[in-house]
């Protein structure tokens, strides 16, 4: 999967859960797909995990980062509006 930070752009390996994690949004119970980020023959120094809305379009429900100081951001969809 390619995702970039705005600065750079990476290649990352992911590993899928086969279990299904639920993640509440906003009062808004979402089924996600976890993917959690391979070791790639080097020690890893940050890691990164995506909870992904399986009925809604495999859309980003949390983004979890740690950086090599291990600083954490985590993100969460707060609210989701189709039309």
């Amino acid at each position: 999967m390619s995702l970039t930070t705005g600065r750079k752009l990476n290649l990352y390996q992911y590993k899928v859960n086969a279990d299904q994690e639920m993640i509440d949004g906003a009062g808004t119970q979402y089924k996600t797909l976890h993917l959690v980020q391979l070791e790639q023959n080097k020690p890893q120094t940050e890691t990164k995990e995506l909870w992904l809305a399986a009925e809604h379009h495999y859309l980003p429900v949390r983004i979890l980062m740690i950086d090599e100081n291990g600083a954490k951001i985590e993100q969460t969809l707060t609210e989701l509006h189709v039309e």
